[in-house]
């Protein structure tokens, strides 16, 4: 019974409540309806405000081997998986038969900077350069692709120019590797610009 009258209580109260109000309820629902426009345009204020970066900004994704990848016979290989998504971008290895490195990419549309004299040869670009820059003597990007071990130098560093398909568009980056001997080479590091169809400098980590 107690609990009866108090819920009779409240209901007679909030019935006098609304008699008191309604002459003021065309007011109220006014300010409520201006209340609502002004934070519909705040809302859209803000997200003018928080718009995403403009087209060409430069973000490298730096990734540093340790150790180093270190080749120690004629059948090692190394896979390369520029943007970490599990998908091999590049794999360098020794051809026994053709007694020679190479560097392939399951599609043809990543690759590795490289001239073609007969053969595609791959082109050790120097810390600084631009990739892509102005394509000079038949450069061009390859799926597959000789190293010119003569051309490279022992014991210096040089770089790989990589062109690599990520979600259909085109991605840029670098990969540094040494040769030791003609069957021995280390792979230091490697970089990309994540934002697509943007330069990246050979050795450029930020």
């Amino acid at each position: 019974m107690k609990t009866k009258r108090v819920a009779t209580h409240y209901a007679k109260k909030s019935t006098a409540s609304l008699r008191v109000f309604a002459p003021h309820m065309k007011v109220l629902i006014f300010i409520f309806l201006l209340l609502l426009t002004n934070c519909s345009k705040s809302d859209e204020s803000m997200a003018i405000d928080n718009e995403p970066p403009e087209d060409g900004e430069t973000i490298v994704i730096y990734s540093d081997i340790e150790p180093d990848f270190v080749s120690n016979n004629l059948s090692t290989s190394f896979e390369l998986d520029v943007n970490q998504d599990s998908i091999v971008d590049l794999n360098i290895y020794y051809d026994i038969e053709g007694n020679t490195l190479l560097i392939g990419s399951r599609s043809y549309l990543s690759g590795v900077l490289s001239l073609t004299d007969w053969g595609t040869y791959t082109v050790p670009l120097d810390e600084g350069r631009k990739i892509p820059d102005e394509f000079k003597n038949g450069e061009l990007f390859s799926s597959s692709s000789y190293f010119s071990i003569e051309a490279w130098g022992y014991q210096v560093d040089k770089y790989l120019g990589v062109r690599i398909y990520i979600k259909d568009k085109f991605h840029y980056g670098w990969v540094r590797l040494q040769f030791e001997s003609d069957t021995s080479w280390v792979i230091k590091d490697y970089a990309y610009n994540a934002t697509p169809d943007t330069p990246i400098l050979a050795g450029q980590k930020e």
